[in-house]
């Protein structure tokens, strides 16, 4: 590996603006999502404001290639479009009230917002989601993800299959992109601060995957014991 030193005073800078939404963000984008974080939810009467929101939304399309770069297998197998709608903890992974209540309607709400689905067919998809976690046809699937450091046993009805996605396995997956793509990456003044901040650990921990994910989790609000 080619990496320039980088003081440990540099990896550190404002660290503390960093969120466990930024790392999940960065996750899916080199998977090839486009995403939008905090997808806000407006009440649609007074008192006006915020009903609820989503922590992150992303959409992938099916012919996703680029270079030689090799996406998680959980999105590889897919050949239509693919909709995510996250929910994002430091701790076990979980779906909070606003995605397990029918009765709040708040699935039809973002659904409509996105756009991509005919407005006869919302109440199908949203009750598939509410149900089942997911749901596909011919021409898509959208499915509800949870990210968070550890996954939760409350998911595992092989019935209601919800993706859940552990932090740990984010830093090793971007570890592995960084590492093994570094003269393409290091380009990378462009990047928010979050992928910078990454990038840093990965300069400081080139050769080791473990000290890289530990650092990853505490820096993005994880710290482990």
């Amino acid at each position: 590996m080619n990496f320039r030193p980088v003081s440990e005073s540099r990896c550190n800078r404002h660290h503390s603006s960093l969120e466990a939404e930024n790392l999940a963000q960065w996750y899916l984008r080199l998977n090839g999502f486009m995403t939008i974080n905090d997808f806000v939810l407006h009440r649609e009467h007074k008192p006006w404001g915020q009903r609820t929101d989503a922590d992150i939304f992303g959409v992938r399309f099916p012919f996703r290639k680029e270079l030689d770069f090799e996406d998680d297998a959980a999105f590889l197998s897919h050949r239509k479009p693919h909709f995510l709608i996250g929910e994002i903890t430091r701790g076990q992974c979980k779906l909070n009230g606003p995605w397990t209540k029918p009765e709040k309607e708040n699935m039809q709400y973002v659904l409509l917002a996105i756009g991509a689905f005919e407005p006869e067919k919302l109440n199908e998809i949203a009750g598939s989601l509410y149900e089942r976690h997911c749901f596909e046809d011919s021409d898509c699937l959208i499915e509800l993800v949870a990210f968070g450091k550890q996954a939760s046993p409350d998911y595992s009805d092989p019935t209601k299959p919800l993706m859940q996605v552990e932090f740990g396995g984010v830093c090793q997956f971007i570890f592995k992109r960084f590492t093994r793509f570094l003269q393409i990456k290091k380009d990378h003044q462009h990047w928010d601060f979050a992928g910078q901040a990454l990038w840093d650990l990965a300069e400081r921990h080139w050769n080791s995957e473990e000290l890289f994910v530990r650092e990853a989790l505490s820096v993005f609000g994880m710290a482990t014991a």
